[in-house]
């Protein structure tokens, strides 16, 4: 299967959305009663200062913060993915493993 839009891999996923929900409680932690608006794309993955932008001298800081965890989120996803596509191999390689297994209990399947 395609690897998942972009949207849904940094936002919408459950796991995404998890770690966004994570991250708004530390940052109000690090900022309070600063209001993360963790469902706004135009924030997460453009960092767009108009919509929101942290205090000053925690700039730096937000900067680093998110893009760790888009990175994150993006690695989770290519794992994903590509445990997605080996699944099927790996499927196929069990079965045909299984199948040498019954003729070799069976005397090779000639009777």
């Amino acid at each position: 299967p395609p690897l998942s839009t972009i949207s849904h891999v940094f936002l919408e996923c459950p796991v995404a959305a998890a770690a966004w929900q994570w991250m708004r409680g530390v940052w109000q932690r690090v900022q309070p009663g600063a209001i993360l608006p963790i469902a706004d794309s135009r924030v997460i993955l453009l960092d767009d200062s108009r919509v929101w932008a942290p205090a000053a001298d925690k700039s730096s800081m937000w900067t680093l913060m998110r893009l760790l965890l888009l990175e994150s989120l993006y690695d989770a996803a290519v794992i994903r993915h590509h445990q997605q596509q080996q699944q099927p191999l790996l499927q196929q390689q069990q079965q045909q493993q299984q199948q040498q297994q019954e003729q070799q209990q069976h005397g090779g399947g000639i009777g």
